[in-house]
């Protein structure tokens, strides 16, 4: 069992599990935005012959909650979790947000990752020629509206069992006792009574604090060998926010293989029957990826 362990990040108390296997290569696994560590134990439960480290992002699972939420700020933690267990060259494996950390940290700490796996986190691409200003503007708008109004996404749940069937019904393909034990790590009894989901609504706010219209040009400073994983019906959870894309689908692949491009050492993986939530869906073929790509001698 892993031991969970506290450290500062960047004026926030901080929470990471670590499977204690210390001499071995370090892998640290990034979950994505209202997750918690938990989401990532497929993944560190295959690799137990590395150093896994899974932190709770800030705002997240049993980490502190913060004022303020910048993608400088995760990237700030990501760096101070390193230095505080002395890791060298470690294999950064990221999911969503976790992924936008992870490789936005190797572009501009090119020297620290040794490898480097994006589980569809690079965000949906932009078909437009240019970034329309509509969007941003209705980007920055929604982004407001959350700030104003977080407390309704953190709603009162019955107890636990209403969180389980939730969180299965939106994640189909999670089994039972995998998505018990999320629960049980994800939630929190709420003031009102009844169970809410730990994470803060306000870290959502990153997602405003980084220019992803010019993010592209980051891309080919990443020096580490990328593995970039997606699943073949990622398009539909981005189709949520932009119902444009599932007409657009031949546009939005071709945009990702460019994407994909820039960066100087990268390959791609798409699983069948996975969405945005690869880690959820399958699991074990994306362990068997991670495992393949990671112990090869030349990516």
């Amino acid at each position: 069992m892993p031991t969970r362990y506290n450290y500062s990040g960047a004026g926030c108390r901080l929470s990471v599990l670590d499977n204690g296997n210390v001499g071995a290569p370090a892998m640290v696994l990034l979950h994505g935005m209202r997750d918690h560590a938990g989401a990532m134990s497929r993944i560190a439960d295959e690799f137990s012959d590395y150093r896994v480290l899974v932190p709770d992002l800030r705002g997240h699972g049993h980490s502190e909650h913060s004022a303020t939420y910048t993608m400088m700020h995760f990237i700030a933690d990501l760096r101070a979790l390193l230095a505080h267990f002395q890791l060298d060259r470690p294999i950064l494996v990221g999911h969503s947000l976790g992924g936008h950390i992870s490789w936005i940290f190797s572009a501009t700490h090119p020297e620290v990752p040794s490898r480097l796996v994006l589980i569809d986190g690079l965000g949906p691409p932009n078909l437009a020629k240019s970034f329309p200003a509509t969007l941003l503007q209705q980007n920055w708008r929604s982004h407001v509206d959350g700030l104003l109004d977080p407390v309704s996404q953190r709603r009162a749940m019955a107890n636990s069992s209403e969180a389980q069937r939730r969180l299965m019904q939106n994640n189909p393909r999670l089994d039972a006792d995998w998505a018990q034990a999320l629960v049980a790590e994800g939630v929190e009894p709420h003031p009102d009574g009844g169970v809410r989901w730990r994470w803060d609504p306000f870290a959502q706010m990153v997602f405003s604090t980084f220019p992803g219209q010019v993010a592209e040009t980051l891309f080919p400073l990443v020096e580490a060998p990328v593995q970039i994983v997606t699943g073949d019906q990622g398009i539909e959870y981005w189709a949520r926010q932009r119902p444009d894309l599932l007409e657009r689908k031949a546009d939005f692949d071709a945009a990702n293989e460019r994407r994909f491009a820039l960066f100087r050492n990268a390959r791609h993986a798409e699983i069948a029957g996975a969405g945005h939530m690869v880690n959820y869906d399958q699991p074990d073929e994306l362990n068997r990826i991670i495992r393949r790509f990671v112990e090869d001698p030349d990516p």
